[in-house]
């Protein structure tokens, strides 16, 4: 006879299973089928009921402490002051299930250490800021000033303000990010993931490229001048070349390998550097197709590039802007491409010139008389 309650509730139970049992032999599996569907409802029932007490009491736990989207109107969020420089907007809309922390700047403070207050990477900050820190200038100077606001989220990546036209797909691809990872913090719907209604997207762990600078560089228009006398100085590859510098008005001009900043210090570079006072038109070195013209980032400054065949290609770098030629013309030996000039990483106004063969730069004035 059971003696306490724990031996009543174990007796119990211990009948129940031998009455289960039985009927499950006795019914040929009949019971044991009932009894299989009886417990797939149970578990169903629990499950169902679970995710709706936690979208219902977690969600709102959560979107007090987390949500906040500094897009919406202030008559829809409450302000709240955390020490004296930082405020969180709590969003109603759970559309936005992040928090977004607005940090006003004090007194000693550098980009640095606020992204280590709130545990961000600095760029994240400049992503987030782009009115602040969108050009080449400001994105590298990382300045902060005393009294302007920040808008930081709260974890490490990008946050990208949703333009039209925008998918989850595109917003990836230019942020580099983690469909996974994107999908969990913007709680996204599994079957479509759909950002329709959403007015900010945050791509955990994403990046975007700096900026790049602007050059601002005023020149004269020159017209292009007539062709040169330019006669073949040398060959390569059964191409003829001739001097860039045959114009008339490029006489007088010097040449020198040149140097670049390399490892180990300045090297002189595999090309030419061709200086007249004041410029003078640069002409093709052969019969060609110009591959490419316009700014060039590196140093190259304006930029000519020139296809002569048989894998024979010149390019020509340092242009004053002026540029005579575009990029699919075909052109002869002899013709104005462009005006020679300072721009780039340039010390004095001169002509860069290179020649390549097969991909490999060669020295030009193996080939060509100077």
């Amino acid at each position: 006879m059971p003696t306490n309650i724990t031996d009543i509730v174990i007796s119990t139970f211990d009948s129940i299973k031998r009455f289960f049992v039985y009927r499950s032999f006795w019914g040929r599996g009949n019971a044991y089928k009932q009894i299989i569907h009886v417990v797939v409802v149970v578990i169903t029932l629990v499950v169902a009921l679970s995710g709706l007490s936690y979208r219902i009491f977690g969600l709102n736990a959560s979107s007090e402490s987390l949500s906040v989207d500094y897009f919406t109107t202030v008559g829809n969020v409450d302000l709240l002051q955390q020490g004296n420089s930082l405020q969180s907007v709590l969003a109603s809309s759970p559309l936005t299930p992040f928090k977004i922390n607005y940090y006003k700047v004090a007194e000693g403070d550098s980009l640095q250490n606020i992204a280590d207050r709130f545990g961000v990477s600095k760029e994240t900050i400049k992503w987030s800021n782009t009115d602040k820190y969108g050009t080449y200038s400001t994105y590298y100077d990382e300045t902060v000033n005393p009294g302007e606001e920040l808008v930081i989220p709260e974890v490490s990546g990008v946050l990208w303000p949703i333009q039209e036209g925008d998918t989850l797909d595109t917003i990836l691809e230019k942020t580099n990010g983690d469909r996974f990872a994107t999908i969990e913090v913007n709680q996204l719907a599994a079957f479509d993931n759909s950002i329709n209604g959403r007015k900010v997207i945050l791509v955990p762990n994403g990046s975007l490229p700096a900026p790049v600078p602007v050059y601002s560089y005023s020149f004269p228009s020159r017209p292009r001048p007539g062709p040169g006398d330019c006669g073949v100085s040398g060959e390569i590859n059964g191409i003829s070349l001739s001097n860039p510098l045959c114009h008339p008005s490029c006489a007088g001009y010097s040449w020198s390998r040149g140097l670049i900043w390399g490892e180990g210090g300045w090297l002189y570079h595999d090309g030419v550097d061709l200086a007249k006072g004041g410029g003078c038109p640069i002409s093709a070195m052969c019969d060609g197709v110009v591959t490419r013209t316009g700014w060039e980032d590196g140093g190259g400054g304006y930029v000519v590039r020139i296809d002569c065949g048989g894998g024979v290609n010149t390019l020509y770098y340092h242009g004053d802007g002026n540029i005579w030629v575009s990029a699919g013309q075909s052109v002869s030996r002899g013709d104005p491409v462009m005006y020679m000039g300072c721009t780039g990483l340039c010390t004095g106004t001169h002509l860069h010139f290179i020649l390549r063969t097969g991909g490999v730069t060669v020295d030009p004035t193996n080939y060509v008389g100077f």
